[in-house]
């Protein structure tokens, strides 16, 4: 009875374990590209971001992944912005082999970015459009290396400022 227990028991848990392997979280780090634009002049400016993310894959080419990537800070003369956002978007992955595949993700963004300049700050929200695309290696089943480009496209606009925000980093995923 006991082994016809422990069978049964096995048996209903592989397709949970074969699920798990699908689930990732990582962290990545990157330089950040910033386009701030006030009234006519324009600027662009690099600084470094980080970003913790988390996905589900539903098959090898389709999944879905959100995150929240700090996106360091960008500067015209005493203005200063710092932006983060928070996304979730749908990813494609095409397998190349067994352990190098490309991916691209697309997705929506909620943008936070707190302004401040002589004599004050001021915080602004924006919800835009994201895109992506990358490589990944796989280094075994449980620990791939990830290195993409993403664009949170117009992450801040307050009146006659506007801020645009990419990020290429190189990071770390865990499977499980």
């Amino acid at each position: 009875m006991k082994k016809n227990l422990l069978i049964a028991l096995l048996a209903a848990a592989s397709p949970l374990a074969a699920q798990a392997a699908d689930n990732y979280a990582g962290i990545s780090a990157g330089r950040t590209d910033h386009e701030l634009s006030v009234g006519n002049l324009s600027v662009d400016d690099k600084g470094q971001g980080v970003k913790l993310f988390a996905g589900h894959q539903f098959d090898p080419m389709f999944g879905i992944e959100g995150g929240l990537a700090f996106l360091g800070e960008g500067k015209v003369g005493t203005l200063s912005a710092k932006p983060r956002a928070l996304y979730v978007a749908a990813t494609g992955n095409w397998p190349l082999s067994s352990q190098f595949s490309l991916t691209a993700k697309a997705g929506v963004t909620h943008n936070r970015t707190e302004f401040t300049y002589t004599g004050g700050s001021d915080n602004d929200s924006a919800n835009s459009v994201m895109l992506g695309f990358g490589a990944v290696f796989k280094i075994n089943a449980n620990v791939s290396l990830v290195a993409e480009y993403e664009n949170f496209g117009k992450v801040a606009k307050d009146d006659d400022v506007t801020l645009r925000s990419s990020m290429l980093s190189a990071g770390v995923r865990f499977n499980f």
